[in-house]
């Protein structure tokens, strides 16, 4: 009986000992995977929640978007696809509910930070056609873990002759970004 409580206080005392030590290892892996090197390099695909102004109109916008990265150490190439849905009229007449664009990133990464810059060719479609233009931006992303990002982003999108009436259009995107990547 006393060597049953002798066992049991000691199992007590030493469970006291090592619980903290195995929390404080648990930490320290939990902070070393979150400043591990990033690889970036791969299929993705995201949604973002954005504001987009045109001509002076302003109004929410949401986008999906997918790209595939080719990393080469701190060197980030890319191409990527997305559609934003919104709806704003820019002038009297016109409205612009949608663009679709592919564009082409160049960046670099900090480890799990990755600064880009982006261009590409951009269309905003309506029912009669699809005015085509140019887009050209900037973004930083971050990484939760190995596969699931944040980021944000800026597109300049320039659409000449915008519904045929002789005017540019200057379409102003601003976006949070959520994506993974497989």
């Amino acid at each position: 009986m006393m060597m049953r409580r002798v066992l049991v206080a000691a199992l007590l005392f030493s469970g006291g000992a090592i619980a903290p030590a195995l929390a404080q290892d648990a930490a320290s892996e939990r902070v070393a995977a979150a400043h591990s090197r990033i690889d970036w390099s791969g299929l993705y695909v995201g949604a973002s929640p954005a504001y987009l102004n045109a001509g002076g109109s302003g109004n929410v916008a949401g986008s999906l978007f997918t790209g595939y990265n080719f990393e080469a150490g701190p060197a980030i190439a890319g191409i990527e696809s997305g559609v934003t849905l919104t709806d704003v009229t820019p002038s009297p007449g016109q409205r612009l509910n949608s663009v679709v664009d592919l564009r082409g990133r160049l960046g670099v990464s900090f480890d799990n930070i990755h600064l880009y810059g982006t261009a590409g060719a951009a269309w905003a479609p309506d029912s009669a056609k699809w005015d085509s233009g140019f887009a050209a931006g900037a973004g930083v992303e971050g990484a939760f873990t190995q596969k699931t990002f944040w980021g944000l982003q800026y597109v300049r999108y320039t659409f000449r002759n915008f519904r045929n009436t002789g005017n540019t259009l200057e379409v102003d995107l601003v976006s949070g970004r959520v994506s993974y990547k497989f």
